[in-house]
């Protein structure tokens, strides 16, 4: 049987969204007995603006001010946080880019990390793309926390978005943890036979005790990552459960997949695994 994350490796920045990232990943460390570590991954200043590297030493000293109050701002929503939990334990940073954070993902049974805003003052502090960076390289099982909101996905439904990859059968795994604490389960898919192809998987979760409701959703236009995150509005879903790459990867960016489009649009925490 599936055991809950007993080891959570959470991305500490210095946006203003790190303090909400840090307590929901404390509660749920709480709610799973788990041990949760922080580590700060913030890209330095020369390599934003690698064009100062032909500036004066002043400029330079600039530069390096601005990585110490990076780290300070990032220190300082730990410290918060950390003042009301004694699950957060904060690590020393071992490098700026997604692969180094990828590398200490490895040894934690969950990653915790949030969404891209755009419109955040701090935004090029954190490499386009760091998510589905680290989902590729580390493989482990990752929540995003949307930018916006305040989220509790524990206790609410779970709601599964279904293709028969490995990708996904792997998340439906990891998530069994969430599923057997929710008040309810949804599975969905995308298909021309959506609800046969539900079939195996809802017989798999009652095995488990989880009694899920199917859900037809209609054949996978390119609407349908809007029509996913429209059905967790209207089931009130707290987690979204999907895998990463569905398709090729070249395939999914090519196209703006769903594994894309819902990275850039969710409006709830979303489970993946690559």
């Amino acid at each position: 049987m599936p055991t809950p994350p007993r080891s959570i490796l959470v991305h500490l920045d210095s946006s203003s969204h790190s303090a909400a990232r840090l307590r929901l990943a404390s509660d749920l460390a709480q709610a799973f007995g788990a041990q949760c570590d922080v580590l700060p991954c913030i890209l330095s200043a020369y390599e934003r603006y690698p064009y100062a590297m032909d500036f004066t030493g002043a400029a330079l000293s600039s530069l390096q001010t601005l990585d110490r109050e990076a780290l300070d701002r990032a220190r300082t929503s730990f410290d918060i946080v950390a003042a009301g939990s004694d699950r957060l334990r904060l690590l020393s940073p071992r490098g700026s880019t997604p692969w180094a954070f990828a590398q200490s993902a490895l040894f934690h049974d969950l990653v915790v990390l949030g969404q891209r805003d755009p419109a955040d003052p701090q935004v090029d502090e954190v490499p386009a793309g760091f998510a589905s960076a680290v989902m590729i390289a580390s493989g482990k099982p990752t929540l995003v926390v949307p930018w916006a909101g305040r989220f509790d996905p524990l206790g609410r439904r779970v709601l599964v978005a279904w293709r028969p990859t490995r990708e996904c059968a792997r998340a439906v795994t990891a998530a069994i943890p969430w599923m057997r604490l929710a008040r309810g389960v949804d599975l969905v898919s995308y298909s021309e036979a959506a609800l046969e192809a539900l079939a195996p998987l809802k017989a798999q979760l009652q095995q488990h005790g989880i009694d899920a409701v199917v859900h037809d959703g209609g054949r996978e236009h390119g609407d349908a990552p809007e029509r996913l995150l429209s059905l967790a509005a209207d089931l009130g879903s707290g987690l979204l459960v999907m895998g990463c790459w569905g398709h090729s990867r070249v395939h999914e960016w090519a196209t703006g997949g769903m594994t894309r489009s819902v990275l850039a649009s969710m409006t709830l925490p979303v489970l993946m695994v690559h």
